[in-house]
């Protein structure tokens, strides 16, 4: 069995699944090759046993960049696709763009296409308090709108779609109108195992993600506080 896997990430939960993902394939017998589209030269080979990076340089500034996503974008993922329906794969695993969320190549790869879908373009469907407390940023939010079009229809394309979680699975179902299988994200058992008896641990509180507002560790705190004060 051959598996193309694609995504251009930053470092992340989402990066590392992937990594984990062909590191497990891999050891299953299966051919695995990794695709990347990129402006992150550092981001060039994700550790992992083949990757294809190819390095981009989208337009500068808040309008051409858009423009870039919008005209320039798609052209490069059709030529990558073309390349890749070329080399015989019997199923692709897609991952986030963050440029778009739904990336572009699940329109142009001609096998069977499973869609990791992590979120949807988060900005466009949460409480603007997370993504646009000023009237600067809610401007920035409507005029990318684009980006919104593009990411549902790009996402219409996947032949399955997985998600990593109940809650994930509810929100993909309320903004793309459509099911998802969960499978939960994996775990390197080699670094992450249990160490102690229940009695040893101490209780506390452990929230993992960077520390952006987006992450919503406001709400954490929140919520646990009348938890403390008891």
């Amino acid at each position: 069995m051959k598996v193309v896997i694609f995504d251009n990430l930053p470092s992340g939960g989402a990066k590392r699944v992937m990594e984990l993902l062909s590191y497990e394939l891999a050891k299953k017998k299966i051919t695995v090759d990794n695709y990347r589209i990129s402006d992150l030269p550092e981001d060039n080979n994700l550790g992992l046993k083949y990757c294809k990076s190819i390095l981009i340089k989208p337009w500068k500034g808040f309008l051409p960049r858009l423009v870039w996503i919008v005209l320039i974008l798609p052209i490069i993922h059709k030529k990558l696709a073309i390349y890749i329906n070329n080399q015989g794969y019997d199923f692709a695993i897609i991952n986030h763009d963050y440029l778009t969320k739904s990336p572009y190549i699940l329109r142009y790869i001609n096998c069977r296409k499973i869609y990791i879908c992590h979120e949807p373009q988060r900005e466009f469907y949460e409480d603007s308090k997370y993504h646009a407390e000023s009237f600067k940023k809610k401007l920035a939010n409507i005029i990318r709108l684009p980006i919104k079009i593009i990411d549902e229809s790009n996402y219409k394309f996947a032949d399955q779609v997985i998600s990593n979680s109940k809650y994930s699975m509810e929100v993909i179902r309320k903004v793309y109108k459509s099911n998802s299988i969960i499978i939960t994200p994996p775990v390197n058992s080699a670094i992450f195992r249990k160490q102690h008896s229940e009695s040893q641990i101490k209780k506390y509180f452990l929230c993992i993600g960077s520390l952006n507002k987006i992450k919503g560790h406001d709400f954490i705190v929140s919520s646990i506080k009348p938890i403390l004060n008891k």
